[in-house]
């Protein structure tokens, strides 16, 4: 007999014992259509998700065939089903938002062909177009929507608030002013330490901190500590901001510099009052105290330097000496060669603590291939080697070096000894001076970088050598220097004069920018610097030049007190010079004062301290336009010779700090930081003394023995110029004092 089994795809349930016809009603997913089912044995799909097969054993119900169709149909009623739920529940909630939008009546949901009931089931059940009407007409049906509340409205709040809502922002205050960070470091999130003033901008001095004083080996063994703690980092950019002061001729200092040392100084005592010793002298503040002093080493804060130092010996003797500092050795170096060469800038004897360790660590071994910081006041292999190979360096500057060298190393041997041989000194004076100037080695030609280098070395020589001769301190033989280079050809700078007004006169032009001029007809180059001298009423626009001319005539006879003229035009032009002043000339200076020969016994030389002649009645402009008389009083052959010096190395292009000469650039600043620590022109001193000390910072963290060298020895020759005379010397000189007057 056969049986009927039906298998539905969705759950297993007897079938009725008629096979042949069934009639089932299910609901459907779907709110479109209704299902109805009418099963036979031949058709295996009925639309509703009910497949009916036939067979009179199990195993045949179960057969390949069977199964194939009862998958197919659970597929298919899948299909139908399941995923046209999701479709419908999209289209039910945009049906939702439009009826809640809706403010019509009730005869608009009346209308519908549906109504939609949400049940307990999650299921959804359409109710067929005839039963609509009814369905309609229930209350629940008729009901209208509720009124929304202006909770439902509003748009909803943020998904995470803001912190600080309440408070304004720096950068939300006020407007950051246009192209405002250009030229300096952005730091729109502060994440630098900041100065407790305002006018501070520590992006700008990190700026400048890094292209002044910058190298990969600061970087690597200085700056990790300077960037840990805030009064660190705000004294590095104090010794930025005061070297900027100075490069730029203040007489004072700036807001900024006065800021970040009072603000450190206020810091440092605080650390100070901490309970704890070994937090009062760590390294932090130890590293913050020394760049203190750099800073007031080039602003020339003698009394500040005075406490300072003794402050910060006191604090390494509580840490037990110069070898208890951290940064691998590199703080102890760095306060060692920092104070020696503060010493030397004020003419003194350096704290023995501090010489020693210099002395300790001075020695190095460098290689034939390796470049050293050599100058004349070290060289550490046999001959100047670096020199040799360097572009920079001319031959007539290489050889100017071996003579300071010798006539140093001549100079401290005597000063150890009981003999003094001044006949040997003397020699090796006369060689130095007789070196010729650049304008003479050059001739018409433009002037270049390292002709600029050779000038500041020969100027630089004739200081040290001078000093060296009269056994005297080098601050008080800047003078005699002055003079002996006044007495000869005319030199390669002039100077311009400022307007009416007495105001500054602009930038110095580049020595390598080349121009015309109309007067001789032939392409000079200018270069001057500022300077005090006046200009005539109607030479505002002068721009005074290099004389050509000069280089190939002879020194004519003219006042002594103009040494710095462009003479060759002077004595063309005014042929009665000499008659409108009662100054000696600079022939009659010569033939009055004692012959080389004599200098041995009849030194010094009588520098003309006397200002420049007054300018004459009825002196125009155009009567001398390479050399305008200047007012009476305004400038000293002194002040002269230190501010030719200063443009030669402003021409001589410091942007590297000389790169293979910066041993040489390093004693050209430490000797004529010392010539000027009595002159009375802070703006020169100041100068003098931050090139020094970037000289040195550049080379210490590579070569500390080297600037260990340097300044060990530069002391020497300070200590041994400053050594007390004997008797018979001393009155030898008070005879040729009351000669003289």
């Amino acid at each position: 007999m056969d049986r009927s089994f039906l298998f539905s795809s969705a759950i297993n349930d007897p079938v009725p014992s008629n096979p042949n016809v069934a009639t089932l009603s299910r609901t459907s997913n779907s709110p479109r259509e209704a299902i109805t089912a009418t099963a036979s044995a031949n058709n295996n799909n009925n639309g509703g998700g009910f497949a009916f097969i036939v067979g009179n054993t199990p195993a045949e119900m179960k057969s390949k065939k069977h199964m194939t169709i009862v998958r197919k149909a659970a597929m298919r009623s899948y299909l139908e089903n399941e995923k046209g739920d999701k479709r419908n529940e999209k289209k039910t909630r945009l049906v939702r938002v439009m009826s809640e939008d809706s403010t019509g009546s009730k005869s608009g949901v009346e209308g519908q062909d549906a109504t939609i009931i949400n049940v307990a089931d999650d299921a959804q059940i359409h109710i067929p177009r005839k039963q609509s009407k009814s369905k309609s007409r229930s209350p629940a049906a008729r009901k209208s929507p509720s009124p929304l509340s202006h909770e439902q409205i509003l748009e909803a709040g943020p998904l995470v608030e803001p912190m600080r809502i309440t408070l304004t922002l720096p950068y939300d205050a006020k407007d950051t002013p246009l192209f405002s960070s250009l030229g300096q470091n952005v730091d729109p999130f502060k994440t630098m330490f900041q100065s407790a003033y305002p006018r501070v901008s520590v992006e700008k001095l990190k700026f400048l901190c890094a292209r002044v004083f910058g190298t990969r080996a600061m970087g690597r063994r200085w700056i990790p500590t300077v960037l840990s703690t805030p009064h660190t980092y705000l004294s590095t950019l104090c010794v930025a901001s005061a070297h900027y002061d100075a490069i730029l001729d203040r007489k004072a200092e700036s807001i900024e510099t006065i800021s970040l040392r009072t603000e450190i100084i206020h810091i440092l005592t605080q650390n100070l009052l901490h309970p704890v010793v070994e937090r009062k002298v760590d390294d932090f503040n130890i590293t913050t105290l020394i760049q203190l002093i750099c800073s007031e080493v080039v602003g020339r804060k003698e009394i500040a330097l005075d406490i300072h130092e003794k402050g910060l010996e006191d604090m390494i003797n509580v840490r037990g000496g110069l070898s208890q500092l951290g940064l691998e050795g590199y703080l102890a170096h760095t306060i060692s060669w920092v104070l020696v060469e503060s010493a030397v800038l004020r003419e003194r004897r350096p704290r023995s603590m501090f010489l020693d360790h210099c002395a300790a660590n001075s020695r190095k071994e460098y290689p034939a291939n390796v470049a050293a910081p050599e100058s004349p006041l070290y060289r550490p292999r046999r001959h100047f080697e670096t020199l040799k190979k360097s572009k920079s360096c001319r031959k007539e500057a290489l050889e100017l070096l071996e003579d300071v060298l010798v006539m140093t190393e001549h100079f401290l041997k005597q000063a150890k000894s009981a003999r003094r041989q001044s006949e040997t000194l003397l020699h090796m004076y006369r060689k130095i001076v007789a070196y010729p100037t650049i304008a003479e080695l050059q001739g018409t030609g433009a002037l270049k970088p390292l002709d600029h280098k050779y000038e500041a070395i020969r100027l630089t020589a004739i200081l040290q050598a001078t000093a060296m001769v009269k056994r005297t301190h080098l601050s008080e033989a800047v003078s005699a220097a002055a003079f002996a280079v006044s007495q000869r050809s005319s030199p390669t700078y002039s100077f311009s004069a400022p307007s009416q007004r007495g105001e500054a006169p602009s930038s110095p032009l580049s020595p390598l920018d080349p121009r015309h001029d109309p007067m001789t007809g032939m392409i000079m180059t200018s270069t001057y610097t500022n300077s005090n001298f006046a200009s005539p009423s109607n030479a505002t626009n002068c721009r005074p030049t290099f004389s050509v001319a000069s280089m190939a005539t002879s020194r004519p006879s003219i006042p002594s007190t103009t040494p710095y003229s462009s003479v060759a035009s002077t004595a063309t032009s005014h042929p009665s010079m000499t008659s409108l002043t009662s100054h000696q000339s600079v022939s009659s200076v010569a033939t009055s004062h004692p012959s080389m020969s004599e200098i041995s016994e009849n030194w010094p030389f009588v520098p003309l301290e006397e200002s420049r002649p007054s300018r004459p009645s009825g002196y125009s402009a155009s009567d001398n336009p390479f050399f305008p008389f200047a007012m009476t009083g305004t400038r000293s052959t002194t002040t002269a010779f230190l501010t030719e010096l200063k443009q030669a190395i402003f021409d001589s292009n410091l942007s590297d700090c000389w790169h293979d000469m910066g041993g040489v650039l390093m004693w050209i600043g430490l000797t004529v930081g010392a010539a000027t620590h009595k002159h009375e022109d802070e703006v020169l001193k100041k100068w003098y003394s931050a090139l020094a000390l970037r000289a040195s910072v550049i080379l210490c963290f590579e070569h500390p023995q080297a600037v260990h060298s340097t300044v060990l020895k530069m002391s020497e020759v300070i200590e041994a110029l400053s050594a007390p005379e004997t008797s018979s010397t001393a009155v030898e000189k008070r005879r040729k004092t009351q000669d003289r007057t």
